[in-house]
């Protein structure tokens, strides 16, 4: 992917540590960032082409985003980010391929998943709200 576009990488402090423990770089054309805030991780994700990843909440914010998702792993606690249609699993020597094909515009564009609409908050409040009026009789 890095010889393709610009790849950022914002690692985790472990992940700097052992790279430096064992002498490993970045490679060639991966900007490696520091770990960034939440807020600024999304706007990160929200002007990305692709995103490459292991973390179950990277996926979910990817799907949400209808972002190309490759998720460098056999399987996923997240199945409903695959059925949407944006987020793929993705073995270690098929990811140049799904590179390619998520940059070429053939990867599909997610799915809504039902209830990710951006009010869980009200729906949860009204659901609270006439739990509350039920024990208060």
């Amino acid at each position: 992917a890095a010889r393709r576009l610009p790849f950022a990488w914002p690692a985790h402090p472990r992940a700097r540590a052992r790279m430096a423990e064992w002498g490993l770089a970045p490679p060639p054309g991966v900007v490696a960032l520091p770990p960034l805030s939440y807020a600024d991780f999304l706007a990160l994700l929200a002007g990305a082409r692709l995103v490459a990843t292991d973390s179950g909440g990277v996926q979910e914010e990817a799907t949400a985003l209808s972002l190309p998702c490759l998720t460098l792993r056999a399987e996923t606690e997240r199945p409903v980010t695959l059925e949407s249609g944006s987020n793929r699993l993705v073995a270690a020597g098929a990811l140049a391929e799904a590179v390619a094909e998520a940059l070429s515009g053939r990867w599909p564009r997610g799915r809504p998943i039902p209830l990710w609409d951006g009010r869980a908050g009200e729906r949860m409040a009204a659901h609270l709200l006439e739990f509350l009026d039920g024990q208060a009789r």
